[in-house]
């Protein structure tokens, strides 16, 4: 599975996440991840064990960081309250400042342009400006 579907998984897990209690988690990550079928080639086929490891290590470092995330996506985001900001669009900017804070093997340029991509693929009609401008301002710190 190549990075662009590992970040589709992860965002569809990261936004259940405020739909379920913290305590069913775990079990909530792993019935989603068995129902993922990824289609490689013009064929269909599950996700392998790994597959599945990486993708659920990934969402729970990342719902352990929310906090801070959220924390930083406040503080950047002039003008907008956490609260306010859409849950399509608060899941990808808590995905991508993941990425650019904690995943060296993501360069920042790599995780904003996927993060646009994600808002307009399944954000609102202006969702992906806003997104750049909030990672455009964590950026430049």
């Amino acid at each position: 599975m190549n990075r662009h579907k590992i970040r589709e998984q992860v965002f569809s897990l990261l936004f259940q996440y405020p739909f379920y209690p913290e305590d069913q988690l775990k079990e909530q990550i792993a019935l989603s991840l068995d129902e993922v079928m990824i289609r490689e080639d013009d064929t269909e086929r599950s996700l392998s064990d790994e597959e599945k490891e990486l993708l659920s290590r990934r969402v729970l470092d990342i719902v352990e960081k929310i906090p801070e995330l959220d924390e930083i996506i406040g503080k950047t985001s002039v003008n907008w309250s956490v609260s306010r900001i859409a849950k399509v669009d608060m899941t990808i900017l808590r995905l991508a400042i993941y990425e650019m804070k904690y995943d060296d093997d993501v360069p920042q340029k790599v995780a904003i342009n996927e993060a646009v991509e994600l808002a307009k693929k399944f954000g609102e009609e202006d969702s992906f400006k806003f997104i750049n401008g909030i990672l455009a301002r964590f950026v430049e710190g």
